[in-house]
C-alpha cells in the first residue's frame, strides 16, 4: 500500500474540516413534502455530522439512504451553499389504514406500511385483521362503485383472510362472500335503495350465499313474544 493511499483519508478527512472551517459546514437541511415520514429519520439518513462540510457531501448517497424510508416515493436532494441541504420528499400515497394488534398504520396501494396513523388519516377507509392490508385496494374499489353504502361504514374486517365483513357505527355487520363481492354489493345496494336495509332494526345481513339474503333481528322474535 502506497504512502498515499495510507495517508489519503485522514488528508480527506483533514479537508472537510479546513471547509467547515471556512464557513462551509452543514448549518440546515430543509425538508418540505414531509407528512408521514419522520424528520428525525431524515435527518438521520444523510449521516451528516459535526462539522460535515457542503462541499464534501454526497447528494447522492443521501438522496439513496433517504429514498429506502417505508414512506418516500421519491426524493430530491441539492446543496445551497454556503451550509445549507435542502430535501424535497414526494410521499407515497395512502389508501387505508390498518389496525393490528392495537396497532393503526397507513398502507399504500400494495398493503405496505408507510407510517403510523397518529389521527390525521381519519377519513381514510380502516381496515382491519391479518392480511386486511394486502386486499385492502381491490375491497375499496369495488366498494367505491357503491357510496351509498359507505354511509356510517366503521370499518372492513377480513375475516381469515379469505373475505370481508362490513361494520357499520349502528353494530350492524354485512357479511360478504369469498367469491362475488362486486355481486353482493349490488345487491345489497339495490335493497338498500328499495328497502332501507341497512336502517333497520337487525345486527347481522348474511350475503355469503349467492341468491340468498339471511337476516339477524336485533331482538330475537322468540324473545320479542316473551315480552309480551
Amino acid at each position: 500500500m502506497s504512502r498515499w493511499a495510507w495517508a489519503s483519508p485522514r488528508w480527506a478527512a483533514l479537508r472537510r474540516a479546513r471547509f467547515a472551517d471556512a464557513g462551509f459546514a452543514i448549518g440546515e437541511i430543509s425538508i418540505t413534502g414531509q407528512s408521514l415520514t419522520s424528520e428525525q429519520d431524515i435527518f438521520d439518513a444523510p449521516g451528516v455530522q459535526p462539522k460535515t462540510s457542503t462541499v464534501s457531501f454526497d447528494v447522492e448517497a443521501a438522496r439513496q439512504r433517504i429514498a429506502e424510508l417505508p414512506s418516500v416515493e421519491s426524493v430530491n436532494v441539492r446543496k445551497n451553499y454556503p451550509g445549507d441541504v435542502l430535501v424535497t420528499i414526494t410521499e407515497k400515497t395512502p389508501i387505508a389504514r390498518w389496525r393490528i394488534d392495537g396497532v393503526t398504520f397507513v398502507v399504500d396501494g400494495q398493503g405496505e406500511q408507510i407510517g403510523e396513523d397518529r389521527g390525521a388519516y381519519g377519513d381514510l377507509p380502516l381496515v382491519i385483521g391479518d392480511g386486511a392490508a394486502d386486499d385492502a385496494l381491490v375491497m375499496i374499489r369495488a366498494l367505491d362503485q357503491f357510496p351509498g353504502l359507505k354511509n356510517g361504514l366503521l370499518a372492513l374486517s377480513r375475516i381469515a383472510d379469505r373475505r370481508w365483513d362490513m361494520i357499520y357505527d349502528t353494530g350492524l355487520r354485512v357479511q360478504l362472500p369469498e367469491l362475488g363481492v362486486a355481486r353482493a354489493l349490488r345487491k345489497l345496494a339495490m335493497y338498500e335503495a328499495d328497502y332501507r336495509l341497512l336502517d333497520r332494526d337487525i345486527t347481522v345481513i348474511d350475503l355469503r350465499v349467492d341468491n340468498l339474503v339471511a337476516l339477524r333481528p336485533t331482538t330475537p322474535a322468540v324473545e320479542e313474544t316473551k315480552k309480551r
